[in-house]
């Protein structure tokens, strides 16, 4: 579609590098006669709707006859040519007058001989009299052709929308044929009564294509809809990508497919129509329409995916786990890399679970069902079950796996298995010789508590066989925290242990959950990068998150970089261990002015989600703290206009730091914050440098609110 001409703008410079602005024309879309989509949908999702119904409104025959007659019937009033002649007297027996069908003949003329009329020309009550005399007015002129625009209409939006000023426009008109600027007012006013025209002039061109049609096909033409190329299975993989109710989305696709190939994404969801494969929610019945319309998905979509890979069951079955729920091509694209022996061992497996009841109403598997009654399906594809792999040989003693387990959280059964893994079988024997006492002689309550006194009294014999005479010891007392974070202090207790099993089992035991968690995090980065825990350049370069969870903070600040510098050595870092490095070689006074700051900024709520500072927010709320860190700012404390800065800080020379200051000083706040923000609007927009349009295009708003004062 050519652009309309809906006035002109005229903006100054920025000093933010775009040249001085001209005049902008309206937009259009390219396609003004695509029809709405309606609620269809590709076939991966619920939804439906034929690409039949996306089809264009249809075009106006040429040449349509305005007002054709029907055939047989008298034209009421017709045009004599020439002077008319008036009506004449019948001789005789008058001719009687024909109505047409419906109407009762006021004349009919009997069989036989006819009764004379004795009134010429009689008339049937009702009907309108014939007019006698020649309508003396020249011949109207035709109706334009509705499928040709009115002439002139598209070159003089064209030009009008070019011109630099009004007297370029007047020209334009001037120069128009009639009907022109009538056609292009037309479009200017149902365009702004439709809301379609923002307030920077920028046209809406779904907007326009939905309120304005009729207006924008008088003046520019009807286009004939897009002939596209795109095969049915593309329309359907475009559409899934489609957001939903996106009716421009969908007109896109449809508009970039092959005729014969929508008819093919019709076919399907005709079938589906038929076949009721439709909930009333819209949601497809996937089953449904894969039995129903099989020759139609095939037509559409090609063949179904066969099995014409190498790979094993396994495999398809641990290929298919990691595709999203709901997304076929990926199942698709496991299915072609199995083998077709191995296809039909997965098949047999889920056969046989349908054929013992294994899968609930809801869809879930039960496991114990499938596992006990398709053992051998299973084998097929997974191989035999492995054998049970041998309990572990530990070394610990008896008291030690009390000890263990005395550390162990309640209901950690995991816990419970390591330490007793940890044992050596003849000393968990024993330990299991004193449970098996305490239940004999019911010394554990129905809450589960032991009865002390019970099982001394009754098992002492047990007993000193595990814990050696004398009473159960208890545990020994934890030792006293060291300094540092809980992860630091389980760090140092399991590093202390040289490598005893039994020593780290009592240290992790006796950790809280998250510094357990947080020790393991690094303990494993440490590992796989063969750091070891003394070796703390090397956990810093490779495990710097995990570190600092651990240790619950930075690096010490054991440089001499300022505030100043540590901040710039900060902002040009890409990965946190430089932020490491940079934190190690600022200042114990650099870094914590910088802590100061950023707290202050975190505190005012001036970070958004990504963790970028707000600077309006952050100048606000901490401007005594980022001037500490940084040193005193230039500030605008005078009453120049925003126009006037710009004007000033285009007039500075490049890297004149004293002449930008000079214009900032002399601005006042308000100004300097409107320039701000219209030279973060043109950055944030993408446009070039040198494209003064684009800005204008993008910020106009920004623009005129620092110019205009």
């Amino acid at each position: 579609m050519r652009g309309l001409f809906l006035g002109v703008v005229f903006v100054g410079a920025l000093a933010v590098g775009c040249a001085p602005g001209g005049g902008v024309g309206g937009g259009g879309g390219d396609d003004p006669d695509a029809g709405p989509l309606p609620d269809a949908a590709p076939l991966a999702l619920d939804a439906a709707g034929p690409a039949s119904d996306m089809a264009p409104a249809p075009e106006p025959e040429d040449e349509p006859e305005p007002n054709p007659e029907p055939e047989g019937e008298p034209e009421p009033n017709p045009e004599p040519e020439g002077e008319p002649e008036p009506i004449p007297e019948p001789e005789g027996e008058p001719e009687p007058n024909p109505e047409p069908e419906g109407e009762p003949e006021p004349n009919p003329e009997p069989e036989g001989e006819p009764e004379p009329n004795p009134e010429p020309n009689p008339e049937p009550e009702g009907e309108p009299e014939p007019n006698p005399e020649p309508d003396p007015s020249p011949d109207p002129e035709p109706a334009p052709d509705p499928g040709q625009p009115i002439p002139g209409c598209a070159e003089l939006s064209d030009c009008a929308a070019a011109c630099p000023d009004p007297a370029c426009q007047r020209a334009c008109i001037e120069a128009a044929p009639p009907g022109a600027l009538q056609g292009v007012q037309a479009v200017n006013t149902c365009a702004t009564a439709a809301g379609c025209v923002s307030p920077e002039g920028a046209l809406d061109d779904a907007c326009l294509t939905a309120e304005c049609r009729a207006e924008v096909e008088a003046c520019f033409g009807v286009e004939p809809p897009p002939e596209g190329e795109g095969t049915c299975a593309e329309l359907n993989d475009c559409l899934t990508l489609c957001p939903p109710d996106d009716v421009i989305c969908g007109q896109a696709c449809a508009d970039d497919t092959a005729p014969g190939e929508r008819a093919l994404f019709d076919a399907v969801f005709a079938c589906i129509d038929a076949n009721g494969c439709e909930g009333p929610d819209g949601a497809l019945d996937e089953a449904c329409y894969q039995a129903a319309c099989a020759a139609e998905l095939e037509a559409c979509l090609g063949p179904p995916p066969g099995p014409d890979g190498d790979g094993t069951c396994a495999e398809l079955n641990d290929c298919l786990g990691l595709c999203p729920p709901d997304d076929a091509p990926c199942g698709q694209r496991c299915v072609r890399e199995t083998s077709p022996d191995a296809l039909a061992r997965y098949d047999a497996i889920f056969d046989c679970i349908d054929a013992n009841g294994c899968q609930g109403p809801d869809g879930m598997l039960d496991e114990a069902c499938y596992q006990a009654a398709c053992a051998a399906e299973l084998a097929a594809c997974f191989g035999p079950a492995p054998d049970p792999e041998p309990e572990p040989a530990g070394e610990g003693t008896c008291a030690e796996l009390n000890d263990c387990l005395t550390l162990c959280p309640p209901g950690d059964a995991a816990c419970g298995q390591a330490c007793a893994d940890d044992t050596a079988p003849g000393e968990r024997a024993l330990f299991d010789a004193i449970f098996a006492c305490i239940d004999a002689n019911g010394c554990q309550g129905p809450d589960g508590m032991l009865d002390e006194a019970c099982y001394q009294a009754a098992c002492a014999a047990e007993l000193e066989a595990c814990f050696g005479p004398g009473p159960v010891p208890e545990p020994e007392p934890e030792p006293e925290p060291e300094p540092g974070s809980p992860c630091v202090q389980l760090a140092q207790c399991v590093t202390a242990c040289n490598g005893g099993a039994q020593c780290e089992r009592l240290c992790r035991g006796g950790a809280e959950p998250d510094a357990r968690a947080a020790f393991e995090a690094l303990e494993a980065c440490a590992a796989a990068n063969g750091c070891g825990f003394d070796d703390q350049p090397c956990l810093e370069a490779a495990c710097f998150d995990p570190l600092v969870a651990c240790v619950g903070g930075q690096p010490a600040p054991a440089g001499d970089l300022t505030c100043s510098a540590y901040n710039a050595c900060l902002d040009g870092c890409p990965d946190d261990a430089c932020v490491a490095d940079c934190r190690v070689a600022a200042s114990p006074e650099g870094a914590a002015l910088h802590d100061a700051a950023l707290a202050c900024v975190e505190a005012n709520g001036c970070l958004d989600a990504a963790g970028a500072i707000d600077d309006a927010c952050a100048d606000a709320a901490c401007a005594a703290e980022i001037d500490a860190c940084l040193g005193p700012r230039v500030r605008p404390v005078g009453q120049g206009t925003c126009a006037a800065l710009n004007d000033c800080l285009i007039a500075c020379p490049d890297g004149d730091q004293p002449c930008v200051d000079a214009c900032v000083t002399a601005a006042s706040p308000d100004a300097h914050d409107r320039l701000l923000a219209a030279a973060a609007c043109v950055e944030a927009s993408g446009c070039p440098a040198d494209d003064a349009a684009c800005a204008q295009a993008a910020c106009g708003v920004e623009i005129e609110a620092c110019l205009v004062d």
